[in-house]
Formats: structure tokens, C-alpha cells, sequence
């Protein structure tokens, strides 16, 4: 059997202490000897109402917030027949799903302080291959979403704009 050289063993035991003097324990903690209120349903009640309730402030719900649309003019072109249509939705906590025409898209939205104003950031898309003319139109899609900088609800309609022009128009799902 080989023994340890005596630089190895000095520094194996001055690691050992080391490690061991960073070890400390924690007392345990006693439960409080105070003792426990127990209060009637009257009683609860009573002081509820005798606490005045502070002003809940409400967070700015989305007029887009939970609506699906289907898109249904690209520049004024009607869209391509695809095997799912193009679909813009606005989910919960500003985020964005939907179909570009062959894949799914995901990413944000923010709507302005201005009405109407509207950001749509893309984080992603799948990578499936479909025909020409959908891809085409995928791309088209894919191209004007960040684009847009505000939108125009009309009935069931839904107009969104870049640079003040409509390019694209949805209808609600």
C-alpha cells in the first residue's frame, strides 16, 4: 500500500479543519408560551367591518387581453387558403400567440398610454415547411408584426396600423 507524502497529508488535514470549523449549529427555537386567542365568527365579522378597507388598485386590463382574431387581409390582399389560418392572439400578462400561416408565433404586446397605441414583439416561431404561397405569406406576416404601431377595434373587426396605414385586418375568432 502507498502512503500519502507528508505536503499531501498536511494539506488534507488542514482542509479537514477548515471545513469542519465552518460548521456551525443552530439552536432550536421553542415554541412561544403566549397563549392562543380564539375568536367567534361574530367577533371575526365585527372586526372586518370595523377595519376600513384600503383602496385596491386596479391594474390596467387590456381591451385586447383574451381575444383571439383571424386574419383575413394582409395589405389589402385576402390570405392564402393554409392548412390552419393566420391567427393573432392576445393572452394574459401582456403575452402573444398565434399562427403566421404554417407555424405558431409566440411573443409580447404592449398596448401605449395613448388608445390605440400597440408594440408587438416576436420571441419565436416553429420551423415547419409548407407550400410556397403559404411561406410567402407566412413571411409577409412575420414581417409586418413588428411593424405595427397601433390598432383599431370596429365591431369584430380588428385594424392593426403602421405608420397610420391598416395593414392588416382581423376578424374575431
Amino acid at each position: 500500500m502507498k502512503r500519502l507524502s507528508p505536503v499531501l497529508a498536511i494539506i488534507a488535514l488542514i482542509l479537514a479543519v477548515l471545513t469542519l470549523s465552518n460548521c456551525t449549529t443552530t439552536p432550536k427555537e421553542t415554541p412561544s408560551e403566549a397563549p392562543v386567542e380564539v375568536t367567534t365568527q361574530e367577533e371575526a365579522a365585527a372586526e372586518a367591518e370595523a377595519v376600513p378597507e384600503a383602496p385596491v388598485e386596479q391594474e390596467r386590463v387590456s381591451e385586447l387581453e383574451g381575444s383571439t382574431w383571424i386574419v383575413e387581409t394582409i395589405r389589402g390582399n385576402a390570405v392564402v387558403a393554409a392548412e390552419e389560418p393566420p391567427t393573432i392572439e392576445f393572452l394574459a400578462n401582456g403575452r402573444l400567440a398565434g399562427n403566421a400561416s404554417c407555424n405558431r408565433i409566440l411573443g409580447t404586446y404592449e398596448e401605449g398610454t395613448a388608445p390605440g397605441e400597440l408594440v408587438l414583439n416576436l420571441a419565436g416561431t416553429t420551423m415547419k415547411m409548407c407550400p410556397d404561397e403559404v411561406m410567402k405569406q407566412e413571411q409577409d406576416i412575420l414581417g409586418l408584426l413588428p411593424e405595427i404601431n397601433a390598432y383599431e377595434l370596429d365591431g369584430d373587426a380588428l385594424h392593426l396600423k403602421s405608420g397610420g396605414e391598416v395593414v392588416v385586418v382581423a376578424r374575431r375568432a
